[in-house]
This record gives structure tokens, sequence and C-alpha cells, in this order.
């Protein structure tokens, strides 16, 4: 298991290293920082997506739940306004 934990470390640092490397050389040329800048619009794009995507899903579960008391609740009224009706 820490062998695992061991390799995982590496891996990520050498990610990071790899990550810090290539960043560091597409600074350097103008198609570098274009593509660059292309890569953080996309993902900012992405990440807006996915979270209006999920206050989009968040809203439609309220609706439900306020559709399902709405709905519930007058059924309910009417069905006490008839008893009341037969017992008169």
């Amino acid at each position: 298991m820490t062998d695992q934990k061991l390799g995982q470390k590496f891996f990520f640092a050498w990610l990071v290293l790899l990550l810090l490397t290539t960043a560091r050389v597409l600074l350097v040329t103008k198609p570098g920082v274009l593509l660059l800048s292309v890569a953080v619009v996309a993902f900012t794009v992405w990440a807006s997506f996915r979270l209006v995507s999920r206050v989009t899903e968040a809203m439609w579960m309220l609706a439900g739940i306020l559709a399902e008391r709405v709905v519930r609740k007058p059924t309910q009224k009417v069905v006490s306004n008839d008893r009341g009706s037969e017992s008169e």
C-alpha cells in the first residue's frame, strides 16, 4: 500500500513538473500564449456550463417539490369541504 502511495506521489510530482515546464515554454512564444489562452477560456466555459447545469437541476427539483405541494393542497381542501356539506 505504501508502495502505491509513493508511486502516486512521484507520478503527481512529475505531472506538476511537466505542467510547469510546458506552461513556461508556452508562455515564451506567441502561439503558445494564444494556445494557453484558448485552453483557459475553454476550461472556463466548461466550468460555467457545469455550474449552470447543477443550478438548473436544483431549480427543477425545487419546482417539482413546490408543484407537488400546490397540487396536493387544493385536493385536500375540496375533500374536506365535501365532507362538511354531507353532514349538513
